[in-house]
Parts: C-alpha cells; sequence; structure tokens
C-alpha cells in the first residue's frame, strides 16, 4: 500500500509534465548561438575600437598590424595606409557607433572551426576635423571592413583584408584586398 501512495504521486507528476524534446534541442542550438554571437560581439568591438584608435591617434604603423599578411605584402601597401590617414582629417574623435553583429561565415571540420570571417561596420564615427576658440569643423564617416579571423589553410590570411571608408555622402576611399572580387 505505502508502494502505491509513493507511485501514484510519481506517475502523476510524469503525466502532467509535457516534455518536448524537439523543443530541448531548439533551446541548446539557441544557447550555442548565443554564446557565438556573443563572442563574435566581442571580437567585433575590440577590432572596431582598434581600428577608431588607429583613426584617432593616426598611427599608421598599429594600423598596418590589423592587416593579415598576404595584404600588408601587396606593392604600394604602405602608401595606402598613408593616403587613408591622410583622409581622414583627424584632430580629436568626438563619437562613433560601432554595430556589433556582421554577416559572416565559418568553416568547421570535426568539431573545429577552421576558417571565421566577419564583414563588420562602424556605422557612424563623428571627428574634429578643425578646431580653435571659435569653431569647431566635424566630418562623419562610416567605415566597413572584412576581417578573416580564422583561417587554419592559410594563416597568411588571418587578420583585416579590406577597410572601406566613406565619408558620409561625399567620397569614399578602399583599401586592401577584397576576396570576393
Amino acid at each position: 500500500m505505502k508502494k502505491l501512495f509513493v507511485l501514484v504521486p510519481i506517475i502523476l507528476l510524469l503525466s502532467s509534465c509535457n516534455i518536448d524534446i524537439e523543443d530541448g534541442f531548439r533551446n541548446i542550438r539557441t544557447r550555442q548561438l548565443d554564446i557565438l554571437t556573443s563572442e563574435e560581439s566581442v571580437k567585433i568591438k575590440q577590432m572596431s575600437n582598434d581600428i577608431i584608435d588607429c583613426i584617432k591617434w593616426q598611427d599608421k604603423e598599429a594600423l598596418n598590424a590589423l592587416f593579415c599578411e598576404q595584404v600588408r605584402s601587396t606593392p604600394d601597401f604602405d602608401k595606402e595606409i598613408s593616403e587613408f590617414i591622410e583622409y581622414i582629417k583627424c584632430h580629436s574623435l568626438n563619437w562613433s557607433i560601432i554595430k556589433e553583429t556582421a554577416g559572416g561565415g565559418e568553416s568547421i571540420e570535426a568539431g573545429k572551426r577552421t576558417a571565421w570571417y566577419v564583414r563588420p561596420e562602424i556605422t557612424y564615427l563623428k571627428v574634429v576635423t578643425e578646431s580653435d576658440a571659435e569653431n569647431w569643423d566635424y566630418s562623419y564617416y562610416s567605415i566597413y571592413y572584412y576581417w578573416q579571423i580564422i583561417d587554419e589553410s592559410d594563416k597568411a590570411r588571418e587578420g583585416l583584408h579590406y577597410i572601406n571608408i566613406e565619408l558620409l555622402n561625399i567620397s569614399s576611399l578602399f583599401i586592401g584586398n577584397n576576396p570576393f572580387g
């Protein structure tokens, strides 16, 4: 009789639970995507801030170092870096908006990420181009870039491949190599 009293509540409890295995798998995939998105967001924010710092400090060497070895070794790349720094006449940074998500892709083999790229953007960059006691001049830019985060087949491709910067509604400048043609 005691066994029956113990079994009845357990049977009632189990029969009232609606266990949906498909939902369980969906929740696991959602958590995996959240982790990937979070990791990607942190990486994008850091790289975008590194690019912004290069602009703010007019640092050609640091900007050069962000690019992959394959792009850095192209003829006239140092000239492109100089043109990029000159294109942005930044006396100081005023404000920026970084979009922390991006289009991109990855390859996974045997459970290991072997390739991973993103194409993020800094949607808005406001810089002071000239200032004196009475006048402040601003320029507004948007920046798009291609970043190969991982490439196990060719480590020389890891890093930035290009930056496209646009002086909003006026002109743009492209440096690097577009891997898509």
